[in-house]
């Protein structure tokens, strides 16, 4: 059914019309945890590509509940052997029911989602741009 919702979505839009809120909180956590990988960021026109294992952050969104998510980013240690976890927040989809087009942090801050499915991310935060895989 889902995947059926991918290939209706409209051209303006990379992620589904007509998708739920609840939906692209699933997207994003696998149904569960799931862990994202950064392809490449994009700040004031400069776009850099994870080249180094210390560059290689990694995003773990949870569901939280019935009708949230909680972010954290992975950040490489010094001899890349482990991650460090920053909690970034609980977050909710936009809209009441139907998607609008971000993520809405406890803390204020907005996520702007311009691609969502269950293998690619394309996000813009406050600073940057950026392009996340699923691992």
């Amino acid at each position: 059914m889902l995947l059926a919702l991918l290939f209706l979505g409209c051209k303006d839009d990379q992620f589904p019309e007509g998708l739920y809120n609840y939906q692209a909180e699933r997207l994003l956590s696998g149904g569960d945890s799931k862990t994202w990988a950064l392809i490449s960021v994009n700040r004031d026109g400069v776009v850099s590509n994870p080249a180094l294992c210390t560059d290689t952050l990694r995003l773990q969104i949870s569901t939280l509940g019935a009708d949230s998510i909680q972010v954290s980013r992975l950040t490489p240690n010094v001899d890349c052997s482990a991650f460090i976890a920053e909690d970034l927040g609980n977050a909710n989809a936009s809209g009441t029911l139907v998607f609008t087009d971000s993520i809405i942090f406890v803390s204020g801050e907005v996520w702007i989602i311009t691609e969502i499915s269950s293998e690619n991310l394309s996000l813009t935060t406050r600073l940057q741009s950026e392009i996340w895989r699923s691992e």
